[in-house]
């Protein structure tokens, strides 16, 4: 079901952008360009759907308390990373330490997503 959704969406849009202006900026790379933003966004949803599917087969013959164990340890590196994201965070907004390559000039001042918007894994 999905799946079809996902392609019918994809051979729509390829086909509205024929009839559509963009008004791109300066120097954007080419995986952000109309046609291969919508073919890099269909692969995002399959891969989404994909890691869906994953996680429910590796709980789907697990026990109940097997699953929390599971659950609590995401949610604990989950919240130790946001905290380090908000303390950085302040540190550079406060400038209580200089530029960094943990920041994202864009629209103002962001941290590096790390994997997104041209990030740096770190």
């Amino acid at each position: 079901m999905f799946l079809g959704l996902f392609i019918f969406w994809l051979v729509a849009t390829l086909i509205l952008n024929n009839f559509r202006d963009f008004y791109l900026l300066e120097n954007v790379s080419i995986l952000k360009r109309p046609y291969f933003i919508t073919i890099g966004r269909f692969l995002e949803l399959l891969s989404c759907v994909n890691l869906a599917t994953l996680v429910y087969l590796f709980f789907k013959n697990k026990k109940r308390e097997t699953a929390l164990i599971y659950i609590k340890y995401i949610f604990r590196f989950c919240l130790i990373f946001t905290i380090y994201n908000v303390i950085t965070f302040g540190l550079l907004k406060f400038n209580i330490i200089e530029e960094s390559v943990l920041l994202y000039y864009d629209h103002g001042i962001r941290l590096n997503g790390g994997y997104v918007e041209g990030g740096l894994m770190v």
